[in-house]
């Protein structure tokens, strides 16, 4: 079984869904998910794995490469994020997205610049921000108590991917779907954690403080 393949069924047995649900969820076709999974479909696009990347919280590279674990990071222990490493290696000071998680936290907080320098685009249009996970709902991918770092430029759903909301006034970061020109699904990586369909005026209860690009303590980059 080729590194893709292998990858791709830990991650489909870690989430605890079928192949249809995965499909269904990424927009990937069932027939190409499962030619990945069988090695038949050796080598796909990029854009093909992409979807599939983005759904588990990894990168098309970390799918494909011949060795590591699909969900491989930067490990970055916690003296990393103190004030004395800030110090060492440079440090950005970033906005906090107050009122999307459940501790109010300093108006902003010093990162290291070696933990945020694939971000720096963003950092430098004044875009970038940090909030705390506040629930577990993205189970392993985005655990509770995890920095989130944030586009917010993005205040409202523009198309499927990870988001900062507060939805019937509850913060939390989830995954939403566009199903529709009205309708949204709301869901997470937790398998205990129930799909929320909102359709028309029920979309008016989502609130978007903007897009997760990247996480802390474990860095992981979204593409």
């Amino acid at each position: 079984m080729n590194r893709l393949a292998s990858n791709l069924r830990t991650l489909i047995a870690q989430q605890g869904i079928s192949e249809n649900e995965l499909s269904e969820r990424t927009g990937v076709p069932q027939p190409t998910i499962n030619r990945i999974l069988r090695g038949e479909s050796r080598d796909p696009r990029d854009s093909t794995v992409a979807p599939l990347a983005r759904y588990f919280g990894t990168t098309v590279e970390n799918m494909k490469r011949g060795e590591g674990a699909p969900g491989d990071t930067m490990s970055v222990e916690t003296d990393d994020l103190s004030d004395s490493a800030a110090a060492i290696w440079g440090s950005v000071l970033l906005p906090h997205l107050h009122g999307f998680d459940r501790e109010a936290g300093p108006a902003s907080m010093a990162f290291p610049e070696t933990l945020i320098r694939e971000l720096a685009p963003l950092r430098l249009a004044g875009r970038l921000g940090w909030v705390v996970n506040p629930t577990d709902s993205m189970g392993d991918t985005l655990p509770k108590g995890a920095v989130a770092f944030v586009d917010r430029s993005y205040q409202e759903i523009r198309g499927n991917g990870i988001y900062v909301i507060r939805l019937f006034g509850e913060p939390s970061i989830m995954r939403v779907q566009i199903r529709g020109e009205s309708a949204l699904r709301v869901m997470g990586n937790n398998r205990f954690e129930e799909s929320i369909d909102l359709h028309g005026d029920q979309i008016g209860s989502l609130s978007v403080g903007g897009l997760v690009v990247g996480f802390a303590d474990r860095i992981k980059l979204i593409e």
